[in-house]
Protein backbone atom coordinates (compact mmCIF):
# COMPACT_ATOMS: atom_id res chain seq x y z
CA UNK A 1 0.00 0.00 0.00
CA UNK A 2 2.47 2.64 1.33
CA UNK A 3 5.89 3.27 -1.10
CA UNK A 4 9.01 3.03 1.42
CA UNK A 5 11.14 4.19 -1.55
CA UNK A 6 12.63 7.64 -0.97
CA UNK A 7 11.13 10.84 -3.50
CA UNK A 8 13.42 10.68 -6.62
CA UNK A 9 16.10 12.74 -7.16
CA UNK A 10 16.50 14.80 -10.01
CA UNK A 11 17.13 18.24 -11.07
CA UNK A 12 13.56 19.79 -8.83
CA UNK A 13 14.51 17.96 -5.72
CA UNK A 14 16.88 20.68 -4.45
CA UNK A 15 14.25 23.54 -5.95
CA UNK A 16 11.50 21.64 -4.09
CA UNK A 17 13.49 21.66 -0.74
CA UNK A 18 14.12 25.22 -1.48
CA UNK A 19 10.60 26.12 -1.71
CA UNK A 20 9.92 23.53 1.70
CA UNK A 21 12.38 25.45 3.36
CA UNK A 22 10.65 29.58 2.03
CA UNK A 23 7.17 27.71 3.48
CA UNK A 24 9.36 26.84 7.03
CA UNK A 25 11.01 30.14 7.13
CA UNK A 26 7.56 32.09 6.95
CA UNK A 27 6.13 30.48 10.18
CA UNK A 28 3.79 27.78 8.07
CA UNK A 29 3.60 23.85 8.19
CA UNK A 30 3.70 21.76 4.98
CA UNK A 31 0.32 20.87 5.26
CA UNK A 32 -0.65 24.44 6.49
CA UNK A 33 0.84 26.18 3.13
CA UNK A 34 -1.22 23.27 0.81
CA UNK A 35 -4.20 24.08 2.75
CA UNK A 36 -3.97 27.69 2.72
CA UNK A 37 -3.08 27.68 -1.45
CA UNK A 38 -5.93 24.78 -2.13
CA UNK A 39 -8.56 28.01 -2.44
CA UNK A 40 -10.95 25.56 -3.83
CA UNK A 41 -10.56 23.02 -0.84
CA UNK A 42 -11.17 20.20 -2.57
CA UNK A 43 -7.99 18.51 -1.38
CA UNK A 44 -5.81 19.03 -4.62
CA UNK A 45 -3.52 21.99 -6.00
CA UNK A 46 -4.67 22.40 -9.16
CA UNK A 47 -1.62 24.55 -11.66
CA UNK A 48 -3.50 27.35 -10.66
CA UNK A 49 -3.57 27.30 -7.15
CA UNK A 50 0.40 26.22 -7.32
CA UNK A 51 0.96 29.30 -9.27
CA UNK A 52 -0.75 31.66 -7.06
CA UNK A 53 0.72 30.05 -3.39
CA UNK A 54 4.67 30.08 -5.21
CA UNK A 55 4.03 33.52 -5.83
CA UNK A 56 3.37 34.29 -2.06
CA UNK A 57 6.83 33.58 -1.25
CA UNK A 58 9.54 35.93 -1.60
CA UNK A 59 11.81 32.98 -3.61
CA UNK A 60 9.84 31.69 -6.47
CA UNK A 61 7.37 34.68 -6.22
CA UNK A 62 8.87 35.33 -10.44
CA UNK A 63 8.91 32.33 -11.20
CA UNK A 64 7.42 31.10 -14.84
CA UNK A 65 4.48 28.93 -15.71
CA UNK A 66 6.61 26.82 -17.38
CA UNK A 67 8.76 25.87 -14.45
CA UNK A 68 5.37 25.82 -12.71
CA UNK A 69 3.95 23.28 -14.91
CA UNK A 70 7.40 21.37 -14.80
CA UNK A 71 7.66 21.46 -11.15
CA UNK A 72 3.97 20.07 -10.81
CA UNK A 73 4.98 17.32 -13.07
CA UNK A 74 7.90 16.67 -10.50
CA UNK A 75 5.45 16.49 -7.67
CA UNK A 76 2.98 14.07 -9.43
CA UNK A 77 6.25 11.42 -10.07
CA UNK A 78 5.92 11.36 -6.05
CA UNK A 79 1.77 9.81 -6.49
CA UNK A 80 -0.73 9.68 -9.70
CA UNK A 81 -0.28 12.07 -12.87
CA UNK A 82 -3.77 13.52 -12.92
CA UNK A 83 -3.25 17.24 -13.44
CA UNK A 84 -3.58 17.77 -9.48
CA UNK A 85 -1.17 17.68 -6.54
CA UNK A 86 -2.13 15.77 -3.31
CA UNK A 87 -1.09 16.81 0.20
CA UNK A 88 0.80 13.63 0.14
CA UNK A 89 2.98 14.15 -2.96
CA UNK A 90 2.66 18.22 -1.77
CA UNK A 91 4.80 17.02 1.44
CA UNK A 92 6.70 14.32 -0.22
CA UNK A 93 8.04 16.66 -2.40
CA UNK A 94 8.93 19.78 -0.09
CA UNK A 95 9.75 18.22 2.88
CA UNK A 96 13.63 17.43 3.40
CA UNK A 97 13.51 13.35 2.29
CA UNK A 98 13.66 11.58 5.45
CA UNK A 99 10.95 13.80 7.31
CA UNK A 100 8.64 13.82 3.87
CA UNK A 101 8.72 9.64 4.43
CA UNK A 102 7.77 9.74 8.00
CA UNK A 103 4.83 12.01 7.08
CA UNK A 104 4.01 9.97 4.10
CA UNK A 105 4.05 6.47 6.14
CA UNK A 106 2.14 8.01 9.21
CA UNK A 107 -0.27 9.54 7.38
CA UNK A 108 -0.84 6.77 5.41
CA UNK A 109 -1.08 4.50 8.30
CA UNK A 110 -3.73 6.54 9.92
CA UNK A 111 -6.00 7.13 7.33
CA UNK A 112 -5.76 3.80 6.09
CA UNK A 113 -6.44 2.42 9.84
CA UNK A 114 -10.09 3.73 9.51
CA UNK A 115 -10.82 1.89 6.45
CA UNK A 116 -9.24 -1.42 8.01
CA UNK A 117 -11.38 -0.85 11.04
CA UNK A 118 -14.33 -1.32 8.92
CA UNK A 119 -13.22 -3.66 5.89
CA UNK A 120 -16.03 -6.38 6.31
CA UNK A 121 -18.83 -3.96 5.90
CA UNK A 122 -16.18 -2.49 2.69
CA UNK A 123 -16.09 -5.77 1.62
CA UNK A 124 -19.64 -6.65 1.57
CA UNK A 125 -20.76 -3.60 -0.29
CA UNK A 126 -17.67 -4.05 -2.92
CA UNK A 127 -18.61 -7.53 -3.51
CA UNK A 128 -22.65 -6.10 -4.20
CA UNK A 129 -20.88 -4.12 -7.01
CA UNK A 130 -19.35 -6.98 -8.29
CA UNK A 131 -22.04 -8.80 -9.82
CA UNK A 132 -19.38 -10.87 -12.08
CA UNK A 133 -17.71 -11.74 -8.91
CA UNK A 134 -14.37 -10.67 -10.54
CA UNK A 135 -12.71 -8.83 -7.55
CA UNK A 136 -12.57 -5.58 -9.46
CA UNK A 137 -14.82 -2.53 -9.08
CA UNK A 138 -14.56 1.07 -10.78
CA UNK A 139 -13.59 3.84 -8.65
CA UNK A 140 -17.22 5.55 -8.36
CA UNK A 141 -18.15 1.96 -7.01
CA UNK A 142 -15.18 2.13 -4.66
CA UNK A 143 -15.83 5.91 -3.34
CA UNK A 144 -19.25 5.29 -2.96
CA UNK A 145 -18.51 2.05 -0.32
CA UNK A 146 -16.29 4.47 1.20
CA UNK A 147 -19.21 7.14 1.98
CA UNK A 148 -21.17 4.09 2.55
CA UNK A 149 -18.37 2.96 5.31
CA UNK A 150 -18.31 6.92 7.26
CA UNK A 151 -21.48 6.03 8.81
CA UNK A 152 -20.02 2.85 10.90
CA UNK A 153 -17.13 5.29 11.45
CA UNK A 154 -19.39 7.65 12.66
CA UNK A 155 -21.45 4.68 14.98
CA UNK A 156 -17.74 3.32 15.96
CA UNK A 157 -16.88 6.80 17.38
CA UNK A 158 -14.28 7.37 14.82
CA UNK A 159 -13.64 10.36 13.30
CA UNK A 160 -15.03 10.35 9.47
CA UNK A 161 -13.54 10.59 6.54
CA UNK A 162 -13.59 14.03 4.64
CA UNK A 163 -13.96 14.28 0.61
CA UNK A 164 -10.22 14.70 0.22
CA UNK A 165 -9.61 11.54 2.37
CA UNK A 166 -11.54 9.78 0.65
CA UNK A 167 -10.23 10.95 -2.87
CA UNK A 168 -7.07 10.18 -1.52
CA UNK A 169 -7.97 6.28 -0.49
CA UNK A 170 -9.45 6.13 -4.27
CA UNK A 171 -6.16 7.20 -5.92
CA UNK A 172 -3.96 4.54 -3.60
CA UNK A 173 -6.55 1.77 -4.06
CA UNK A 174 -6.59 2.15 -7.82
CA UNK A 175 -2.51 2.75 -8.54
CA UNK A 176 -3.90 5.09 -11.03
CA UNK A 177 -6.28 2.85 -13.31
CA UNK A 178 -10.00 3.20 -13.72
CA UNK A 179 -10.64 0.17 -11.92
CA UNK A 180 -9.51 -1.48 -8.69
CA UNK A 181 -9.50 -4.80 -7.19
CA UNK A 182 -10.57 -4.60 -4.01
CA UNK A 183 -9.86 -7.79 -2.63
CA UNK A 184 -6.16 -7.35 -2.86
CA UNK A 185 -6.05 -3.51 -1.33
CA UNK A 186 -8.13 -4.32 1.34
CA UNK A 187 -5.81 -7.76 1.80
CA UNK A 188 -3.02 -5.77 1.99
CA UNK A 189 -4.04 -3.95 4.89
CA UNK A 190 -2.89 -5.52 7.91
CA UNK A 191 -2.24 -4.35 11.55
CA UNK A 192 1.30 -5.02 13.02
CA UNK A 193 1.46 -4.46 16.81
CA UNK A 194 4.60 -2.83 17.25
CA UNK A 195 4.42 -3.28 20.88
CA UNK A 196 5.30 -7.02 20.92
CA UNK A 197 8.73 -6.34 18.14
Amino acid sequence: IMSRDPPPVNQWSPIAEQIGAEILKYGQTYAGAFRIWDTDRDGFLQLEELQQGLQQLPATKHIDRTTIINFMNYMEGMGVTNRRVSMFEFVRAVAPRTLALELHSSMLKELLKRVWICRPALQTLLAQYDRRAANTVTVAEFRRCLEEINNQLEQRGRPMLTDAQVASICEIASCGSRTIQYDRFISGLHVVDLGRA
